[in-house]
């Protein structure tokens, strides 16, 4: 179902496996809640708008987009079928899994919780780190901070040279790799 109002607007996606291949403009927020199984949005979401990906299923958004509000990962997997799936702005993950599905993106990503995973990153374009699990692969010249209380788990094979600062909470390394290059 699709639904909007003067604020925002929803799709939502209940069951089975669907593709929507036409593009879409967003105006506001468009929350996508995929309760089971899986959506595809292989056509491209440009304008001023965000996304928000809800329900336990599986966003895949396989277009070049270029819409600028961001987008938020809050329960589910949103996979990126394209490097410029999530657009130009910066990407928020609160829950769930965003899979960058073995891209290498341009944006910036905050995790505060849930799990980023499947693809490099630069950390350069790392956000906060509070919570939650970083699988992907960093990479460049930078560190990392990890701040609150919260649990920061990561475990890439990562490459990068700049350290880590601890400014709040847990920080647990889940392999030998995963500080990066540290010597």
């Amino acid at each position: 179902t699709f639904a909007a109002d003067a604020g925002s607007a929803s799709l939502t996606a209940t069951a089975g496996t669907h593709t929507v291949s036409v593009g879409a403009t967003l105006a506001s927020n468009l929350a996508v809640s995929v309760a089971a199984d899986s959506l595809a949005v292989t056509g491209v979401v440009t304008g001023a708008g965000s996304l928000t990906k809800s329900g336990a299923g599986l966003l895949t958004l396989g277009g070049a987009n270029t819409f600028t509000g961001g987008a938020t990962v809050t329960a589910g997997t949103l996979a990126l079928g394209h490097a410029s799936a999530l657009g130009t702005a910066a990407a928020t993950v609160t829950g769930g899994t965003l899979d960058l599905n073995g891209k290498t993106i341009l944006n910036n990503v905050a995790v505060n919780g849930g799990t980023l995973t499947g693809g490099t990153l630069d950390v350069a374009q790392l956000g906060s780190l509070q919570a939650g699990t970083v699988l992907a692969i960093l990479t460049g010249t930078g560190g990392i901070t990890k701040t609150t209380a919260g649990t920061l788990v990561i475990g890439g094979a990562n490459s990068y040279s700049g350290g880590v600062t601890i400014n709040g909470g847990t920080l647990t390394v889940a392999n030998t790799l995963a500080l990066g290059d540290v010597a």
